[in-house]
Formats: structure tokens, sequence, C-alpha cells
């Protein structure tokens, strides 16, 4: 091989692991899309709630602190979640999405399902509060990324 195109050959290489380790390697950032499988039960839309005092973007959880509601509309109402691997999200109107809410009129009120999500990322949000069941104490949780869903599709 002539030198010169080794050493072509060699910057190509090079360029492009530069580039995946520079994708692959990084934290996420807001605009970011993500896969996300997110556990759930049907009961999930109308027991999990969070509260955090202040808005991300035109997002709200549905408490301001405790037991103080925030007013926020369905749809721009922040539900904390988990996925499968136990990262934490905050996703506004995901039980509006069409494969989930399709899912929730057939399943059984306890049986757990995976929410496979493409989200997009708007802003890490460091703590807020965080109930699974209405009634239930608050707990602390957090950091998580407060993120819209792309598309959703139920396994």
């Amino acid at each position: 091989m002539a030198p010169k195109l080794e050493w072509a050959v060699v910057s190509v290489t090079f360029a492009g692991a530069f580039l995946l380790w520079e994708v692959r390697g990084r934290a996420p950032r807001a605009e970011d899309i993500v896969h996300a499988p997110i556990t759930l039960v049907p009961t999930d839309a109308h027991e999990l709630a969070c509260a955090l005092e202040q808005q991300v973007d035109r997002y709200s959880c549905a408490f301001v602190r405790d037991e103080e509601a925030s007013g926020a509309s369905e749809a721009n109402t922040l539900i904390p979640v988990l996925t499968t691997d136990r990262t934490p999200f905050l996703i506004p109107g995901l039980f509006a999405e069409a494969a989930i809410r399709g899912h929730l009129t057939t399943a059984p009120p306890r049986q757990r399902f995976t929410a496979d999500c493409e989200l997009k990322l708007v802003k890490r949000v460091d703590a807020y509060g965080v109930r699974f069941r209405t009634g239930d104490p608050w707990g602390s949780a957090g950091p998580a990324w407060v993120a819209v869903p792309v598309s959703c599709h139920v396994q």
C-alpha cells in the first residue's frame, strides 16, 4: 500500500473512532433522544405522583409540595416512572400515549408491563417528591430527567 493511502486509512479510522467515542462516551443532555423501557402497572395511571416547586418548561408535577396541588393540565403533568433498569424519569402525558392508553383498557389492574419508549430529554431535575400510591407518604427522589415521549409501544 502506498504511504499516502496508508495515512489516509489511518486518518479516517482515527476520525471514526473519535466520533464513536464522543457519541457513546458523553453524558446525556437536553434534546437527546434516549431509549427507555418503562415498567408500569395499569393502576399507575391514577396512583403515581410527584411534587416539585418549580415548573420545567410548561411541565409540572401534580403537586407543588406534599398535598398542595399544582393545577397542571393532564397533558403537562409529570409522571414519575422507572425503567426496567431503575432509571427514573419524569414524563408528561405518558398515559395519553396511544399504545399505553390502549393497553390500560384491556390489561388486568396489577399486571406489570413494559412500555418501550423513545424520549426526548428536556431538563434534569436534581430532587423531587414522589409517591407510588395515593395516600402513601411522600419520599424523596432524584436526580431524574424530565423527558417528553416521542414514541411508545407496549411489549
